[in-house]
């Protein structure tokens, strides 16, 4: 579990989590472009941008554009990932283990003990060793997510930018679904 720091820079109540929460609520539904860089040992390794999708915690569309097209959703309890490479779509459970979005950890109330707040750099630190948890979150404009960086287990290093919030836009239920060819694999999490 991961040690409150004894620093007066960190706040326990985490006031920025609560503006953060109401700003994105304030703006939904949104949509907002995003580059994801993949880092290991220092070294860019891969680069992706694409745009997310957000209803609410439970209506997420992220949608990868560029080199490659993959597509995630998650509506409820229950997440869709298709690869257009690999023409698979993969179907599942959300759960504590897999809970890992940004926007779903930001309004999770069971991983309190695991945010610590540097309100004067406006920065929300969600860290948990035992749940492989380890993102720094950085506010920006508007109090919403400008850049985060997520340290994963094996090692890479994830810096995703947020840029070009749309705020109070159009959503229909088709926005949620993803448009599969007809030979498309399915493949059911709980299979693998």
């Amino acid at each position: 579990v991961f040690l409150l720091s004894a620093s007066s820079l960190f706040s326990q109540t985490c006031e920025l989590l609560t503006v953060v929460r109401n700003a994105v609520i304030q703006i939904s539904p949104f949509s907002v472009e995003f580059t994801q860089q993949v880092f290991y040992d220092q070294e860019l390794s891969i680069e992706e941008s694409g745009v997310i999708l957000f209803q609410d915690v439970k209506k997420i569309r992220w949608e990868y554009r560029d080199p490659d097209v993959k597509v995630a959703v998650i509506k409820g309890d229950t997440y869709k990932f298709y690869e257009e490479d690999s023409n698979q779509l993969t179907i599942g459970k959300i759960n504590t283990s897999n809970k890992k979005w940004i926007w779903q950890l930001l309004f999770a109330d069971e991983i309190s003990n695991s945010i610590q707040c540097d309100e004067n750099k406006k920065i929300i630190y969600l860290k948990d060793q035992a749940a492989d948890m380890d993102f720094e979150v950085h506010i920006g404009e508007g109090n919403l997510l400008s850049k985060v960086i997520h340290r994963d287990p094996t090692g890479a290093l994830n810096v995703y930018l947020f840029d070009a919030y749309k705020k109070k836009i159009a959503v229909s239920e088709e926005d949620f679904e993803i448009k599969l060819p007809e030979n498309a694999e399915v493949v059911h999490a709980e299979d693998l």
